[in-house]
């Protein structure tokens, strides 16, 4: 990563994350469940190569098992279409 990569990052999961927050179809998951789904798709984002890896240590560190299919679909789809 370069030095300005995490501001780049944070800069991207906040932004998700304030999009999505008052979003009805996302407030019945736990705050880490969205954390882990903001995070895993900024990283997807930010390093494809290294994606897996970060998002393997982000469920360990948050001990979630998965993070439910559709609820990633919907973030990442919010996602792809700030950057049109």
């Amino acid at each position: 990563m370069t030095r300005t990569l995490p501001y780049e990052f944070l800069r991207r999961c906040e932004w998700i994350r304030l999009s999505v927050i008052n979003d009805l179809r996302f407030q019945g998951f736990l705050p880490s469940v969205m954390v882990a789904a903001v995070m895993s798709i900024v990283s997807q984002e930010i390093e494809p190569n290294n994606a897996l890896d970060y998002r393997n240590q982000l469920m360990n560190i948050l001990n979630i098992s998965e993070v439910p299919k559709g609820l990633e679909m919907g973030i990442g789809t919010m996602s792809r279409e700030r950057k049109q």
